[in-house]
């Protein structure tokens, strides 16, 4: 049987006492008075329940309502419901369909998370004033995107009319791995993207607000790219580097300054190591931030790539003239033996392209097992 309290003329549905049940049908009235709201925590974790039906006339779902309802897989939401309660199906895991109706106004806070089988949300299609464009919940005109089903896969490319992501709209999206935003994003709310396994950013160069956690913890990312020609604002820039605070990128592209102030020195020299060793490969414009970046940071990248053996770095440094007798005899001063190895190695190697012998070096590494 259900449970319910009565206020002011109303009926609110709190719960269900009856045996475990598959489905459930809420009636429309109880005690003559309508039934217009079910409250928070009322048939949390019903864990039989496969189908709610909800009655016409109802205008709230309260928060948690459905929350650890893990075999829901079927709910019909009212026409006449207007506020969604945060985390309302929490944990429906099973829950695979759901349409928003058009009388909707209000969404709480991340109300499916953990909804991992739901990869598209729908919508009533008279709603006024929100649209539904490739599963994805935005306002009418495109420009505030409000909430993404937690089954999102793949990547996210921005859409040209998309000026703002709310806060918390793609929580928990543990399929999104890969984000691109277009020039028109403005802003991003706070814990925008908070769970999701993100390993490719791009901003946009109309960013001039984040909110806190925008971009989760940063765990999985490897690249990130941001405009070069047009500065990003400090609150931005304060706002990704706690999110990359301590981590290692695989490719990073954007200008001088902001690559010292997203990284710490550990940082910016294993992106120019990396660069140097032929890790990855920026665009024509980040080469040259890089190459300027090489230069002011020479004589560590210098050392770091001498303790690898690095020898095709060595090779970029030369093409940037980093390489001369100076900086060659300042590094024999204080070089470890490997350091100074790998030097005079690197110099012989130098010298023997210059007189055409490579090949017939390299024929000694296997039976003198000398690595040149």
């Amino acid at each position: 049987m259900f449970t319910y309290q009565i206020k002011m003329g109303e009926v609110e549905v709190t719960g269900w006492e009856g045996p475990a049940v598959e489905r459930l049908k809420v009636p429309k009235s109880m005690e003559d008075l309508p039934v217009t709201s079910i409250g928070e925590w009322a048939f949390s974790n019903h864990r039989d329940l496969e189908e709610l039906i909800l009655p016409e006339g109802m205008k709230t779902l309260g928060w948690y309502a459905l929350s650890g309802c893990s075999r829901l897989q079927r709910i019909k939401l009212p026409q006449t419901l207007e506020v969604l309660g945060g985390s309302a199906f929490k944990n429906c895991s099973s829950l695979k369909e759901l349409e928003l109706p058009g009388g909707l106004q209000e969404l709480g806070p991340h109300f499916l998370e953990g909804c991992q089988e739901l990869s598209a949300l729908a919508l009533a299609e008279d709603h006024p004033h929100w649209k539904v464009l490739d599963g994805i919940l935005y306002t009418k005109d495109g420009t505030r995107l409000l909430a993404a089903p937690p089954g999102w896969n793949g990547s996210f490319h921005s859409p040209e009319t998309l000026k703002e992501i709310v806060g918390e709209a793609f929580w928990g999206c543990k399929g999104l791995d890969a984000l691109f935003l277009d020039k028109s994003v403005t802003y991003v709310g706070n814990h925008a993207f908070y769970g999701c396994p993100i390993s490719e950013l791009t901003l946009s160069e109309s960013l001039v607000g984040m909110g806190e956690w925008a971009f989760g913890r940063g765990k999985y990312l490897e690249k990130v790219s941001i405009p070069i020609h047009q500065e990003l604002p400090d609150e931005v820039l304060s706002g990704l580097r706690r999110i990359l605070e301590g981590r290692t990128l695989r490719a990073y592209q954007g200008s001088s300054r902001s690559m010292e102030i997203l990284f710490d020195h550990r940082q910016l020299q294993d992106l120019l190591f990396s660069y140097a060793m032929g890790s990855f490969q920026p665009g024509p414009e980040a080469t040259g931030v890089y190459r300027e970046e090489l230069v002011r940071h020479q004589d560590a990248i210098f050392r770091k790539i001498l303790e690898v053996d690095g020898v095709d770095g060595l090779h970029v440094m030369e093409e940037l003239d980093l390489v001369d007798s100076d900086n060659i005899h300042g590094l024999l001063e204080e070089a470890s033996r490997k350091q100074a190895t790998h030097c005079m190695l690197y110099l012989l190697e130098v010298q023997n392209r210059r007189f055409g012998l490579d090949e017939g070096i390299k024929g000694l590494d296997d039976p003198w097992d000398i690595d040149f």
